[in-house]
């Protein structure tokens, strides 16, 4: 038999049975418990007194029959969970007393369509509204300040929203996954967009932004497909990671005077965008920042840029050239990698490095000219480039690493610097069209398969100095009729020149 438990002054209900289906509280209590109705799986109307002033948290968590409830107008507080999981929940609306909605208070009321907020409300919680999937508009009042971590995400039936103008928080993930938020109005007065603020709400066509806005958290437009053109105020100073990567129908952008700092993947996977201006004033532009915007043509660099960080241009199938600015001293791994349209690139004076795989698969590069500054080029930075006719080193260079024109099979022409020291592995095989190269007098190591497959290799003169040849190192050379190997190599790997069929007598391993 149902039954409820009450404290002993009366003003507290304290527990219900779990077999209970309906009650009407009396008048005099004041407070409902903490999980009072909890097990109440059953319940399916209740009419709450005019004295009530309290409800604990999860006090009427997942009573899963509960179409509605009348809250009383002297109610001042709600415990957080206090309706989380009420899926028959419908409508609510908030007395004027309630001046915050504790975290998780409606979360998972997948039926929950209309929501009034009291007038003196303040701050929304975290999760407040949580995969309520009907729920289909918000009116915020004026005065509400803030709005925590994912409070409406998962609202999949959610179109508008207006946030008042004295709101000074978002918090991160505020409307995340609002797969039907079309359009979102944001107050002059805020500064900061939280992280993950709208992230996958796909039906989001445009937004307008603060005009005091100053910095937009990561993902926080991650994924929004619909979203076509984005227009930042002069005010941003820094744009988070991956805030607009996956936004595949943005086709152009316009960033502010002020911008600072870029982070990683920012655009990444922005399938329609095809040109990008950046401030001067932007010093750092995070990696993977444009990698698979495959219709980008143009980009203009900030002339203050110091680095092209890892895989920042990777797979821009439409990217034809690019000016590099004359600051910049480092190119990362993969940094132009994919780039097929990439016709030519011009490296300033000054740059120091260029990282693993760099250029690797560029398509259309025809002729590459390093300046004397360069250091260091990593493995595969330019390999099966198909077009490479020529390349030219100044001093300075002491290493080709491996793979470093593997498969360029274009290469007809190369100039290396006399610096060089070592031909590492594989740097120059299958480049099939490659008939000399001078090697530098000061050559002391040739790496495995240096140059296997070079099939119109004829001719190449070693110096004495050079103490290795790795294994395979002129494989398959076919048109190497002579060679000369100086008495100072000390290691002739085996099978340096196997298949060498023009060779009149194949160099024995030492």
């Amino acid at each position: 038999m149902a039954s409820v438990e009450y404290s002993a002054d009366g003003k507290t209900l304290l527990k219900a049975s779990s077999d209970m289906t309906s009650l009407a509280i009396p008048e005099g209590v004041e407070a409902i418990a903490p999980r009072a109705f909890a097990e109440c799986g059953g319940l399916e109307t209740i009419t709450l007194p005019k004295s009530l002033k309290s409800i604990g948290y999860n006090a009427f968590s997942f009573c899963n029959l509960l179409v509605s409830i009348e809250l009383p107008a002297g109610l001042e507080r709600i415990g957080s969970f206090a309706f989380c999981g009420c899926g028959s929940l419908t409508e609510i609306d908030l007395p004027d007393g309630v001046k915050e909605i504790a975290p998780s208070t409606f979360e998972d009321c997948g039926a929950l369509e209309r929501v009034v907020f009291p007038a003196g409300l303040k701050s929304i919680g975290e999760r407040a509204f949580f995969y309520c999937g009907s729920l289909k508009a918000v009116d915020f009042p004026p005065g509400v300040e803030s709005i925590g971590e994912r409070a409406f995400s998962f609202c999949a039936s959610l179109k508008t929203a207006e946030i008042p103008s004295s709101l000074k928080e978002l918090g991160s993930g505020a409307f995340s996954d609002c797969y039907s938020l079309e359009t979102v109005v944001l107050p002059d007065s805020l500064r900061h967009i939280g992280a993950r603020a709208f992230k996958c709400c796909g039906s989001l066509r445009s937004i307008n932004f603060p005009a005091a806005l100053e910095s937009i958290g990561y993902s926080a437009f991650f994924a929004c497909d619909s979203l076509e053109s984005v227009e930042l105020p002069p005010g941003v100073k820094s744009i988070g990671n991956s805030v607009f990567a996956f936004c595949r129908s943005l086709r152009s952008i316009v960033l502010p005077e002020a911008l600072e700092e870029v982070g990683e993947c920012v655009f990444c996977d922005c399938d329609s965008l095809q040109s990008v201006v950046f401030p001067e004033k932007t010093a750092r532009i995070g990696r993977t920042s444009f990698k698979n915007c495959r219709a980008l043509r143009s980009v203009v660099l900030p002339k203050e840029l110091a680095e092209i960080e890892d895989f920042t241009f990777e797979s821009c199938d439409a990217l034809e050239s690019i000016d590099l600015p004359r600051n910049v001293a480092r190119i990362g791994d993969s940094a132009f990698a994919y780039c097929a349209a990439l016709k030519s690139i011009a490296f300033p004076d000054g740059l120091v490095e260029i990282d693993d795989s760099a250029f690797a698969f560029c398509n259309s590069i025809t002729e590459l000219v390093f300046p004397s500054t360069l250091k260091r080029v990593g493995e595969s930075a330019f390999a099966f480039c198909d077009l490479v006719e020529a390349v030219a080193f100044s001093s300075g260079l002491e290493e080709l690493a491996r793979r470093m024109f593997k498969g360029c099979k274009a290469l007809k022409s190369v100039v290396l610097p006399d610096t060089l020291l070592k031909v590492g592995p594989e740097a120059f095989e299958y480049c099939g069209a490659l008939e000399t190269i001078p090697v530098s007098a000061g050559l002391k190591h040739i790496g495995d398969y240096a140059f296997a497959d070079c099939g119109a290799l004829s001719a190449i003169e070693l110096f004495e100095g050079l103490e290795t040849i790795g294994k395979f190192a002129f494989k398959r050379c076919v048109a190497l009729e002579a060679i000369v190997i100086p008495s100072s190599v000390t290691t002739l790997g085996e099978k340096a020149f196997d298949g060498c069929a023009s060779l009149e007598k194949e160099p024995e391993d030492l």
